[in-house]
C-alpha cells in the first residue's frame, strides 16, 4: 500500500503533538505556541489476520483473589476513598489545581503515619517543606527529603533508603533521561510514572505522585 504524507504540529512550551493546528494547548494552557513540526512519512501497512499472534486468554474464575498488603494512612475518609489503606507497591496520582491542598494533605499523612517517608520537591526547599511541618505541629523526624528531579536518580535514592512511602511533589517537575520532551510533557510523564511504578514494585513501597491540573 502507498505511503501518506502527514504534518504534525507542536507545542513550543511543552512539546505536545497535535494531528492539527489548535490555538490553545490542551497539555499546558499555552495560547499561540502550537506550529508546524514537519512532515512526516507514514508507510501504510496491513497485516493479515493469519499473521497476528492469537492472545492468551484466563478464566477469572479460577483465579483466586490476592491480598495487596495494605497499611492505613491515619485518615478514615482518606483510607475509603482508596480502597481501605494504602497499597504497599503501588503508585497513586493524587490531582487537583495549583493551590488546592495537595502538597499540605500529603505532609499531614507522612507525618501522622509513624513509618519512614521520602519527600521528594522539585517546587520547594527542604526550608520551606520543613516550615510547613512547623505550622502544621507535624514532626518530621521521619520524613526525608530531596530535591531529585530526574526519575533515575530518585529511584536510586529509593532503593538505598528503602522508604515505606515517598511523594513527589510533582510529576511536572520530573524529568527521565529515557525520553525526549521537557518536563510534564506527555513523553516525560509517562516515562516517569513507569520508572516509578518499576521502584514501588521492587522496594515495596507505596509512593504518591502529586499532579497539577490546569485548565
Amino acid at each position: 500500500m502507498s505511503a501518506r504524507l502527514s504534518t504534525v504540529y507542536s507545542c513550543s512550551n511543552c512539546d505536545a503533538q497535535y494531528p492539527r493546528w489548535v490555538g490553545r494547548c490542551s497539555q499546558c494552557g499555552k495560547f499561540g505556541t502550537i506550529s508546524t513540526e514537519g512532515t512526516v512519512i507514514q508507510k501504510a501497512t496491513v497485516k493479515s489476520a493469519s499473521s497476528v499472534p492469537v492472545a492468551d486468554t484466563v478464566n477469572l474464575g479460577s483465579l483466586k483473589s490476592v491480598n495487596v498488603p495494605k497499611f492505613s494512612s491515619g485518615y478514615g475518609e482518606i483510607d475509603r476513598v482508596i480502597g481501605g489503606g494504602i497499597a504497599q507497591s503501588g503508585v497513586t496520582l493524587v490531582t487537583g489545581e495549583p493551590g488546592v491542598g495537595k502538597s499540605t494533605l500529603l505532609l499531614a499523612l507522612a507525618g501522622r503515619l509513624g513509618k519512614k517517608v521520602l519527600y521528594v520537591s522539585g517546587e520547594e526547599s527542604a526550608e520551606q517543606v520543613s516550615g510547613r511541618l512547623q505550622r502544621l505541629n507535624i514532626s518530621g523526624d521521619q520524613i526525608s527529603f530531596t530535591t531529585a528531579s530526574e526519575v533515575g536518580s530518585l529511584v536510586q535514592v529509593i532503593n538505598h533508603q528503602l522508604p515505606q512511602l515517598v511523594v513527589v511533589d510533582s510529576l511536572q517537575t520530573m524529568a527521565s533521561g529515557q525520553a525526549e520532551g521537557s518536563a510534564g510533557s506527555p513523553n516525560q510523564v509517562r516515562a516517569v510514572l513507569a520508572g516509578l511504578i518499576e521502584a514501588a514494585k521492587s522496594t515495596k513501597a507505596a509512593i504518591f505522585v502529586i499532579g497539577h491540573v490546569t485548565k
